[in-house]
């Protein structure tokens, strides 16, 4: 995730990208501090939560943050209560750019992840080429 809006104003919406190229997913996390303060980071964003924890190193698997062999199986689940607790905050916007590059089964996730937000405050916005140019480019 990277953080957006007005610098430093923090009264705004949460405005979060997540990018096919590298799968950030990240909210305004300082990844250079290690993946331990990382993901205690990213626990403080959803305390007190009594399930901050294993969201937190669910999403720290499922962004890279933590390396995992295999699949992550709450990892759905991990990313709708992350979004459910932002946007209780205050409104999130979950942007995904360059969206004609995602496969099929990110699509379904985000299908998913849409259906299970409704009301929560959050809008999720695609971007994308059409099909049309997608193809042409690459």
């Amino acid at each position: 995730m990277q953080p957006g809006g007005a610098a430093g104003l923090g009264e705004g919406p949460h405005t979060v990208g997540v990018t096919p190229d590298d799968g950030n997913l990240r909210p305004g996390i300082d990844e250079s501090e290690g993946s331990d303060e990382s993901v205690a980071q990213l626990r403080a964003l959803l305390e007190p939560d009594p399930d901050a924890h294993t969201i937190a190193e669910t999403i720290a698997h499922l962004t890279g943050l933590r390396e995992t062999t295999g699949v992550v199986a709450e990892g759905a689940w991990a990313v709708r209560k992350l979004f459910a607790t932002l946007a209780a905050e205050r409104p999130l916007v979950v942007l995904l750019d360059d969206a004609h590059w995602a496969d099929r089964q990110t699509l379904r996730f985000l299908d998913y992840l849409a259906h299970r937000i409704d009301g929560v405050g959050v809008s999720m916005v695609l971007a994308g080429r059409p099909p049309d140019a997608a193809d042409a480019a690459g």
